[in-house]
Formats: C-alpha cells, sequence, structure tokens
C-alpha cells in the first residue's frame, strides 16, 4: 500500500501530502499490504478495484490506476482517482485519505470507496465521515444534496472487524497485529457491502 523503504528517504523531501508520510523512526509501522482473503471480498463488491491510490510494489492489489507514493506523478492524495477505489492508507496519517475518500465520492456519482484503516471513533475525522443511518436511495439523494453544495458526503456504511487483520509485508504475513481494523464504504451499495463484509465484522 505505501511506497516500499527505498523510496522513503527521497519521498520525505518532496514534502507532497501524499508523500511524506513516514513516521520518524516507525516508518515500518505503515508498510501493512492488504491479505489476499480480504481483497477478495473487495473484488466480490466491486468486480475489479479502478483505483488504489496508495500502492506498493509488494501488495496484492491489482487495480487499472495505482500511485505508489515514490515521485509527485505517483502522489496518491494530489492525483486523480478514478471509478471503484481501495484504499489503505498509511496508518501514521489517516486523515487526509479520509478526507480525499469523501470529496471523490461525492464529486462522481457512480463511484464507489473503501477505505480500511484502525479502528479510531474519538477522532474528528471518524466523526466527520462515519455513516448515518441511511438507505441506498437515501443515501444518493443525499450525495446529490452535497454535490450541489460541493460538500463533501459521508460514508454509506461501515463494517468492524471481528479479528485482527493479519497484514503482509514482502509477501510474508505479519504476526502480532495490536489493533482493530475497520472498513469505510461510500456508495449506493450498502446492502451488499453488509451481505459480503457482514461474513467477518459486525455491519451496524
Amino acid at each position: 500500500m505505501q511506497p516500499d523503504q527505498a523510496h522513503v528517504g527521497a519521498a520525505r523531501s518532496l514534502g507532497l501530502p501524499g508523500i511524506d508520510f513516514a513516521p520518524a523512526g516507525d516508518a515500518d509501522s505503515d508498510n501493512q499490504n492488504t491479505p489476499p482473503d480480504l481483497l477478495t471480498m473487495v473484488h466480490e463488491l466491486y468486480g475489479s478495484i479502478d483505483t488504489d491510490p496508495s500502492w506498493s510494489r509488494d501488495s496484492f492489489v491489482t487495480a487499472a490506476l495505482t500511485y505508489d507514493g515514490s515521485s509527485p506523478e505517483q502522489d496518491g492524495l494530489a492525483q486523480p482517482w478514478d471509478g471503484k477505489v481501495w484504499v489503505n492508507p498509511p496508518y501514521s496519517n489517516p486523515t487526509p485519505w479520509a478526507d480525499r475518500c469523501a470529496r471523490h465520492a461525492t464529486a462522481y456519482h457512480n463511484t464507489q470507496v473503501l477505505l480500511l484503516v484502525n479502528v479510531s471513533m474519538s477522532v474528528a475525522w471518524f466523526n466527520r465521515w462515519r455513516p448515518r443511518r441511511e438507505t441506498p436511495r437515501s443515501w444518493l439523494v443525499w450525495r446529490a444534496d452535497c454535490a450541489s453544495r460541493q460538500s463533501p458526503v459521508r460514508a454509506a456504511a461501515v463494517a468492524f472487524f471481528n479479528n485482527r487483520i493479519g497484514f503482509y509485508k514482502n509477501g510474508v504475513q505479519r504476526k502480532g497485529n495490536d489493533r482493530e481494523q475497520m472498513l469505510l464504504y461510500w456508495g449506493a451499495h450498502a446492502k451488499e457491502f453488509a451481505r459480503i463484509f457482514g461474513r467477518c465484522a459486525w455491519v451496524p
């Protein structure tokens, strides 16, 4: 999901919002690649992933458009997103990624966005974008209203995983994850999202 460590030193000097994200002394914590079994469920919902804006070379994600943060042209926060988006962002600073998800979902009528993050229900960005109780139809009406006002839209649904996710690094599953994860969804298919991810998560 994030640039490999060979790129981190050069990337930090660029000072771009999607690149300068390696936490001092803890850059390794941001290198958490999505496990294949979770991506299988993403594909069940999406069919295929159009954009992964926080991709890395050892990621299992296959997307039509990827950004790895290795250059200004690869800055996943600054560059365009298209279609169905999968975001597994740097966990040291998920806020700008959540904000971008909300803006993207507002700007494009038929898009869908999934954001995988640690459970942090008290932080400002989650309370800004957490879902209300909406039907898929009312969410679309709400999204259209937000678009008319050029205001980002809240997520349509959220899933809290029953078990901590076993992320990967360099193709090997990592052990000892000490945080719980949640998945936010922007889109008109919240019922399908709940059906698929409800097999391994609580979807309120």
